[in-house]
């Protein structure tokens, strides 16, 4: 439990430095203006809302399968990156560096937890060209390292995928912030299966309460697609334990 608390906090710390979604009453003010804006737009206009609703379902779909996607994908990274090396273990991430460097040359904003890149993505900066690429890229990146013994939680890069994800669902929208946030929500309870958290967790960090219906929608739907497992079970059952291991 603390050390889900401490994660929570970590996260909120992410997106208030990024300064794109942070709690209520702690945005600077130009941008607490435009996440008031942006509530009343789509929660108080019916034709917006309309419009807007009308893709959370998709995006629920399509946040749903990549956040299982990107399960699978540490695993079976790990899992064939262990088959193939033959080499002694600490050559091990010096290969998965020369295998990263490129990536990170090209992709710059694929470096760290991504809190300087989520705000501008939000606010709608990137093109969908460049969402794609990083959404895709920072799946390779945190499976790349991963599997050559490089140590990190994955709760952060889902919620920058979710957001990038989001956002280019929302470009030919019109409404990147809000999808993009819906997205975070999509990817994390696709990937995790807890879409009440997912939806709540987002919603608190953004302040934008009018997403929670969306929010909830989205995450109801992305928790049900494809896989029962989630990465996290995933990782315990390759450690060897949980539920009926060894039994």
């Amino acid at each position: 439990m603390g050390r889900a608390g401490a994660g929570a906090g970590g996260a909120r710390a992410r997106v208030r430095a990024a300064g794109d979604v942070g709690v209520r009453g702690n945005d600077p003010p130009a941008l607490g203006a435009r996440r008031r804006a942006a509530d009343r737009a789509v929660v108080r206009s019916p034709e917006l809302a309309a419009a807007f609703g009308l893709g959370v379902a998709g995006l629920g779909v399509l946040g749903g399968l990549v956040g299982a996607a990107f399960g699978v994908s540490i695993h079976t990274t790990q899992h064939a990156t262990d088959r193939v090396w033959r080499g002694p273990s600490w050559l091990r991430p010096a290969a998965g560096g020369v295998l990263l460097g490129p990536l990170l040359l090209a992709l710059p904003q694929l470096y760290g937890v991504g809190n300087t890149v989520v705000g501008p993505v939000v606010a709608g900066v990137y093109p969908l060209a460049l969402l794609l690429a990083l959404a895709v890229g920072k799946i390779v990146a945190v499976c790349l390292t991963l599997a050559v013994g490089g140590v990190g939680g994955v709760f952060a890069p889902l919620l920058f995928v979710g957001a990038t994800l989001g956002a280019a669902w929302g470009t030919a929208t019109g409404h990147v912030a809000g999808y993009a946030l819906v997205g975070m929500t999509a990817v994390v309870a696709g990937a995790a299966r807890i879409p009440a958290t997912a939806a709540v967790l987002v919603v608190e960090l953004s302040g934008l309460v009018g997403l929670a219906p969306h929010a909830l929608v989205a995450a109801a739907v992305a928790g049900r697609v494809i896989s029962p497992d989630t990465v996290y079970t995933r990782t315990v059952a390759r450690a060897g334990v949980g539920p009926g291991v060894g039994r």
